[in-house]
């Protein structure tokens, strides 16, 4: 699997394409490529470019094991997502042109269970690829509160690609268990990422 080092443009050269290409589940186990118009961010969004978004199980287990989304299909997937922010709310100024990582669970941090330091039971929370559109599309949208720096290193974030259609390929096939190819790519990605932050 190889690794993949997206260029990001500098802070002030970005653009905000007018339509967000994305790759969307729209039955179990059938994809299509869909093109929609880019919405506003609202006032505590961002709307980030994605450098890079990782496969997880629970990708793999919404598009070909039977679990329900939150948001009903289509749906774009990926919630393990890299990029820079290309569009803020207004109260998400400060984001514009940072280089960004997303957390794959977005707690709401103003709840009772966030407020007494609980934010992993958090009822309000937001998950892109599950409760939105997610990040294996050219642009994601979500809260600002939920984003964070990325590492970055000589202007470009270091992303691992690993390829959905040839996981698909390979559950299909029935070589391994969708556990199996998991538990194969995450110490490959973690010595990657190691590699390239030297």
């Amino acid at each position: 699997m190889p690794t993949m080092t997206t260029d990001l443009p500098a802070p002030n050269e970005y653009s905000v394409p007018a339509t967000i290409r994305g790759l969307s589940l729209v039955a179990s186990g059938q994809f299509e490529w869909t093109e929609a118009a880019g919405k506003e961010a609202s006032p505590d969004e961002v709307r980030i470019e994605v450098a890079g978004c990782g496969v997880c199980h629970t990708d793999i287990a919404f598009a070909y094991e039977g679990i329900p989304t939150r948001h009903a299909l289509p749906l774009v997937l990926g919630h393990e997502i890299a990029g820079r922010v290309v569009l803020a709310g207004e109260r998400a100024k400060n984001w514009l042109g940072r280089a960004v990582i997303v957390p794959a669970v977005i707690p709401c941090g103003t709840c009772d269970a966030c407020c007494h330091g609980r934010p992993t039971i958090c009822r309000q929370q937001f998950m892109p690829g599950n409760d939105s559109d997610g990040g294996f599309a050219s642009e994601v949208r979500v809260p600002a509160h939920g984003v964070h720096i990325a590492a970055a290193r000589g202007g470009a974030v270091v992303t691992v690609e690993v390829e959905f259609v040839r996981l698909r390929q390979r559950l299909a096939e029935g070589a391994r268990r969708s556990e199996e190819l998991i538990a194969e790519i995450a110490p490959w990605a973690a010595r990657e990422a190691t590699k390239a932050g030297q």
